[in-house]
């Protein structure tokens, strides 16, 4: 339920006190359990399993998950379980490993820079990751590729929840795609993501192999009005 968004749980990026707060305080490291008690703070949207509604906060709840399994950082398990395994080298956990300088700056919607509006912590392991938009289409490819994990684990992964939109689809973690929602090439699968400056898509089309990745990096207007990155991949 934590992966797939039927769990109820209210999206703490949604508090609008806190997305100011975190905002206001940009070098204030925040932890995860406080963003979880953000979250709990607020009543649930629906009962267990009887509903679907994006959270983020589903997403902290399983970084704490996996360092209690492992008995080491959300990073570092990431790094060891799904970056080594993918063959990634320009992949990295914010907040746990030294960024590559200089970063693609990140452009707010009066232009203004805003590449370091938010503490790493406040996205934690529900989108701080960073990387390149090649090293994201390598790791769409060997991640619904297969080359990731078993085939059992890669079914469940791909097995569908409504989310009340037609044609559109959740997994654990990674939203499904039927034909009508990607200009009829698909089926699809993939994720979309977003922090202050920067917005990024990620397709594979699961028929050929097909990787698309977009990454925007403004808030300027509203279809990634900045510089876009794109890599298409087709093995």
């Amino acid at each position: 339920m934590l992966l797939n968004h039927t769990n109820g749980i209210y999206d703490y990026l949604v508090d609008a006190a806190f997305w100011q707060q975190a905002l206001a305080q940009p070098n204030v490291a925040v932890t995860p359990q406080a963003l979880v008690d953000v979250g709990i703070g607020h009543p649930a949207n629906f009962a267990p399993g009887q509903g679907w509604g994006y959270t983020n906060t589903g997403f902290i709840l399983a970084g704490m998950v996996i360092e209690a399994v492992t008995g080491t950082t959300a990073g570092m398990a990431i790094r060891q379980r799904a970056f080594g395994p993918a063959g990634l080298d320009e992949a990295f956990f914010d907040g746990e490993d030294l960024l590559p300088t200089p970063l693609v700056t990140g452009f707010g919607s009066q232009g203004e820079d805003v590449t370091h509006a938010l503490h790493p912590s406040v996205s934690w392991t529900a989108g701080s990751v960073v990387t390149t938009a090649g090293e994201l289409a390598d790791w769409a490819a060997a991640l619904y590729g297969g080359q990731v994990l078993s085939v059992a684990s890669l079914q469940e992964m791909l097995t569908p929840v409504d989310t009340g939109d037609p044609g559109l689809a959740y997994g654990l973690g990674a939203f499904l795609y039927d034909p009508s929602k990607l200009g009829g090439i698909g089926p699809g699968v993939g994720h979309s993501g977003k922090l202050p400056g920067f917005h990024t898509n990620m397709f594979y089309l699961q028929n050929d192999g097909t990787v698309v990745v977009q990454i925007g990096n403004s808030d300027l207007g509203k279809n990634f009005a900045g510089i876009l990155l794109a890599t298409l991949y087709a093995p």
